[in-house]
């Protein structure tokens, strides 16, 4: 059961990107979601305590459940409870939930998992918006200095919080101005045998001929890394000016009101997928996917003004309106972006590559 509930009046149960187990009688009632946040609110007798869970894409499912029945773990924060149809258990991500959140069905960090999730409730929010297809970019890939011959020399996972490398059976995130792999032929691995892959990779000694046998079957063609994508280029144009560049210095990540600034400069030439543009460099600019820790050591290696700030779904409810009419002394009303800025902002209004192309 679904419907419409106003979040900032109930209690908080689980807040960020998670898991919902539910464990039925039959497997093929038993399943697995993601979802972005649970929410309690009072049921219609003094016993009851209704649960509400919230999805990447909408709607958000309703559960009447007994608070006697309801567990929260004080140290690792897991949820269980129990309706008519099933034993449920809401908890973190895992890296072994890689193997269903992921196209490829593989283990990975966990911050590439929220990313991932991230990603997709800012996709659904930009179809709803634009009434367009979107959709979360993911990629794996071998990489090699020929086409056709020799080895293998790295295997590589893309998606929006940045690039993973492989090494010795574990992902390490790169950093932004990793640049080794410029240049490199890239072999787009098929999604249904990445597993198969990886073990294969992970032995050691793999060649070109090799990962040919686990290509993607159809757009998984050999290209020169960042070569024949027409906007694989400009999206990374985008991404750093916005992230570390001039932009960026405007925008004032870290500080109160930084991504409606973002959206006030871009919404001039994306309307409203503005928005979710603006939320995921956020999410880039301020490392919101680390643990709480790691936002701390990141506000304070770039010396931001605050820790961290936040970008709440009544935050993306707004209008373009109503966050141009916000007062906002940091708002550099006089400054436009370059002209070659502008013109690939333009280019991205209407094209979802943008929004895929996350990687560095």
């Amino acid at each position: 059961m679904s419907t419409f509930f106003d979040i900032e009046d109930m209690d908080i149960a689980f807040t960020g990107t998670g898991a919902l187990i539910k464990k039925a009688n039959t497997p093929d009632e038993s399943y697995q979601r993601t979802i972005t946040g649970a929410y309690r609110y009072p049921g219609a007798t003094g016993s009851d305590d209704n649960l509400l869970v919230t999805f990447p894409e909408p709607p958000a499912a309703d559960f009447p459940v007994d608070s006697e029945q309801t567990t929260t773990d004080p140290n690792t924060g897991i949820i269980t409870f129990s309706v008519f149809d099933g034993d449920f258990t809401i908890r973190k991500l895992e890296e072994n939930d890689g193997t269903w959140v992921s196209k490829y069905k593989i283990p990975l960090p966990v911050d590439a998992l929220e990313s991932i999730v991230e990603t997709e409730r800012v996709m659904n929010y930009m179809v709803y918006m634009s009434s367009s297809e979107a959709s979360v970019g993911e990629e794996l890939a071998a990489l090699s200095q020929d086409d056709a011959t020799g080895p293998v020399y790295a295997v590589t996972y893309t998606n929006a919080i940045g690039l993973f490398q492989r090494v010795n059976g574990t992902w390490v995130l790169l950093g932004s101005d990793h640049k080794d792999f410029d240049g490199m032929y890239e072999t787009l691995i098929d999604p249904e045998r990445a597993d198969e892959f990886l073990t294969t990779f992970d032995k050691g000694g793999m060649t070109v001929e090799d990962a040919d046998t686990y290509q993607e079957p159809e757009d998984g063609a050999v290209t020169a890394a960042g070569g024949p994508d027409r906007n694989r280029g400009n999206a990374e144009t985008l991404r750093r000016y916005w992230v570390h560049g001039e932009g960026a210095a405007k925008i004032r990540w870290g500080t109160p009101g930084d991504w409606a600034r973002c959206v006030r400069h871009l919404s001039k030439y994306m309307g409203p997928r503005a928005k979710g543009y603006c939320q995921l460099r956020h999410k880039e600019a301020l490392g919101i996917y680390t643990a709480t820790h790691a936002k701390r050591d990141h506000a304070k290696k770039f010396n931001l003004e605050s820790e961290f700030t936040q970008v709440t779904e009544l935050d993306m409810a707004k209008t373009l309106g109503q966050l141009f009419f916000e007062p906002d002394s940091n708002f550099a009303s006089d400054w436009e972006p370059d002209n070659d800025i502008a013109a690939i902002l333009e280019l991205a209004a209407d094209d979802d590559s943008f929004l895929q192309e996350e990687s560095e």
